[in-house]
């Protein structure tokens, strides 16, 4: 996150309702370098919430730092992106989690694209491509991967490596890229991410 406080919080509040249970889940929390008021916004959430929250902070470097650094930071199997301006859908993780494997290192779900006060861009000119498998050509064709959608087992960051922190912009692509070179893909074709547009 990077100056999203008010938005952060619709975010952590769609990971505390995941219906697949909070036992094994842990929300890491980069604020790279806000100057709004996330730190207090997050600790009252941390609070009150049954959500285990872990928030980091750290100078500005970008979305790939804060990535890198959480997954340094990570400590399980499975490791699921949330960018501050997005939400989960309450079965997001439930319907995902189980279509992962040794084969299969990466699932991703379609979505919906809101503008920032939630109200649904039906228009929108992206669309999200379901592949599954092999899906190299596919994606340098068409980049249908939002890092929010995405479930990835340890095993399959490990083989993609770090996001590229000197790319700015394009490093979910590049990283992706990557990741496709050494695991198989699956996806979960319900709009269980909630895409905010801005």
């Amino acid at each position: 996150t990077w100056n999203c406080a008010a938005r952060l919080l619709h975010a952590l509040r769609s990971v505390a309702a995941q219906t697949c249970g909070l036992d094994g889940i842990e929300a890491l929390v980069i604020d790279d370098g806000s100057t709004d008021d996330t730190a207090e916004r997050v600790g009252m959430f941390a609070a009150q919430s049954p959500l285990r929250v872990r928030y980091v902070r750290q100078d500005n470097a970008g979305p790939a730092a804060a990535r890198n650094h959480g997954l340094r930071l990570a400590r399980g199997d499975l490791i699921a992106f949330l960018d501050a301006d997005d939400e989960w859908r309450p079965t997001k993780l439930a319907r995902q989690i189980p279509l992962l494997s040794p084969r299969v290192g990466l699932v991703y779900c379609d979505n919906v694209f809101v503008d920032a006060q939630g109200r649904e861009l039906s228009d929108y000119v992206r669309r999200i491509g379901m592949h599954r498998g092999d899906i190299q050509l596919a994606l340098f064709c068409d980049f249908f991967l939002l890092t929010s959608a995405v479930v990835m087992t340890r095993a399959a960051l490990r083989a993609a490596g770090p996001f590229n922190e000197h790319l700015g912009v394009g490093e979910d692509y590049e990283f992706f890229l990557r990741a496709a070179r050494h695991c198989r893909v699956d996806y979960v074709e319900e709009k269980l991410l909630v895409r905010c547009v801005r």
